[in-house]
């Protein structure tokens, strides 16, 4: 077996006499969807349900979105009801393994403050003072190390979201290469049939393989939003640590043993897609045909290239998965003690957009960000009951960074409305997965759990 970069050599001498300009590549695929996703199992506190799975296709949804969503807000927020105390019934799982890394019985306080302020783009506005707080149930050492495992989740992910874009799209190199393969088949078909059929079976075995890509990134996707729920159980000392970190484990070596499988088989693909096709050119060009034979090499390198590239990246997820492995060997083989310590209080300000009531503008220590409350039960005269709160914004590399926040006036929340606001958030094109899944706070009874 020839190594790819020998044949990519070779192709291009062979083919430097025969054509001087490829024809334009036709942009119609249809859109292959993978499987759909199975059902998460639940795995939440006793005072609500978790909520049903998003729609299927993690890679569709994830090249759909290249800026953050605009959802509508709720209408006419009255200021002077929503103030009080929240307690927080769920939020994103980066949210939750950052900034509430080790805590329960998460909480916000809002107080109307007297005099107007103003914000960017706010204009004149009514001020808030938030007060958020939580108990420490676990270790300083040990959230730290969670936060630390959350982000290596969230290489994985990255890393998948990158192998959808290179597979997904009907506009991607792999997508117009199988058309212009299935173009030139039909261009084949009555002079030289054998080879048509050839070619027919070689673009299919590759459209397969990418049927198997979509669906294998499906499966590494929700691993790792099942591995983020298991942080998240372990951040709220939630269940045996044992188990826990038992199934963590388990799912990282599961992912990245397949991804491995699946990476070795996309090195022989590529090798096997180029030397044959590239064969089956050489065969058109003694037909004299050297226009289909620069189509068909220029479509099979392309193929060739971009597994190639699909490979590197899951070679990428797989280190981060074996770094996730290696991180938990020495993870919570002592517990400590942390309920002595004071519980973590994080002040700030909030500024209600005076155009818009259901947009906010939070200012912790200098760092602003949006808050929009995208859904709302309940009344301005009779009481606000629950709240579904969304910020987004994207960062310097074009990358959306989100958290999605369920709040209630009381510790525990009605399913029905869990799942409406779940709904609601992705008729909105807002989708909690991978690593970034919707996990739910312990809200613990009495005096929040403590000895």
């Amino acid at each position: 077996m020839f190594p790819l970069f020998i044949l990519l050599i070779l192709s291009a001498k062979s083919l430097h006499h025969v054509h001087s300009a490829a024809a334009r590549p036709h942009r119609h695929q249809p859109r292959v969807s993978p499987p759909p996703l199975p059902p998460l199992p639940p795995n939440p506190p006793s005072h609500v349900k978790h909520p049903r799975p998003l729609p299927p296709s993690f890679c569709a949804r994830s090249v759909a979105r290249t800026t953050c969503p605009d959802p509508p807000t709720a209408n006419d927020v009255d200021i002077e009801s929503y103030v009080g105390t929240w307690y927080q019934i769920a939020s994103t799982a980066r949210y939750k393994l950052s900034d509430e890394s080790g805590l329960v019985c998460e909480q916000a306080n809002y107080t109307l403050l007297s005099e107007p302020g103003t914000a960017a783009n706010f204009g004149s506005a009514a001020r808030i003072s938030v007060v958020n707080s939580g108990a420490a149930v676990i270790s300083r050492p040990e959230a730290a190390t969670l936060s630390r495992l959350s982000l290596t989740a969230g290489a994985v992910c990255s890393n998948a979201r990158i192998i959808c874009s290179l597979v997904t799209p009907r506009t991607s190199r792999l997508r117009q290469s199988l058309v212009e393969l299935g173009a030139v088949e039909s261009a084949l078909s009555d002079a030289h049939p054998s080879t048509a059929e050839n070619l027919r079976s070689h673009t299919r075995s590759t459209a397969r393989l990418l049927r198997l890509v979509e669906s294998e990134i499906e499966s590494l996707a929700l691993n790792a939003s099942l591995i983020q729920q298991a942080h998240a159980r372990l951040s709220q000392d939630a269940g045996q640590r044992s188990d826990n970190l038992h199934q963590i484990t388990d799912l990282a070596s599961l992912s990245a043993a397949a991804a491995g499988t699946l990476g070795g088989r996309l090195l022989s693909s590529a090798e096997e897609a180029a030397r044959e096709i590239l064969h089956l050119a050489s065969s058109v060009v003694a037909g004299e045909n050297p226009s289909l034979a620069y189509r068909m090499s220029g479509a099979a390198l392309g193929i060739a290239a971009e597994l190639v590239r699909i490979r590197s990246f899951l070679g990428r997820a797989v280190a981060a998965l074996a770094k996730l492995e290696a991180m938990y060997s020495g993870f919570g083989r002592t517990a400590v003690p942390s309920w002595g310590r004071a519980p973590p209080v994080m002040y700030g300000l909030g500024f209600q957009n005076s155009s818009s009531s259901g947009k906010f503008l939070m200012d912790f220590y200098g760092i602003r960000s949006p808050y929009w409350i995208i859904g709302l039960e309940g009344s301005a005269a009779e009481g606000y009951e629950a709240a579904l709160v969304y910020w987004c914004r994207e960062d310097l590399y074009g990358d959306i960074d989100e958290d999605l926040f369920v709040l209630s006036r009381n510790r525990e929340l009605e399913d029905g409305t869990l799942q409406k606001f779940m709904a609601a958030a992705a008729s909105y094109g807002i989708y909690p997965d991978c690593d970034n899944p919707l996990v739910l706070t312990d809200q613990r009874s009495g005096s929040c759990g403590a000895p």
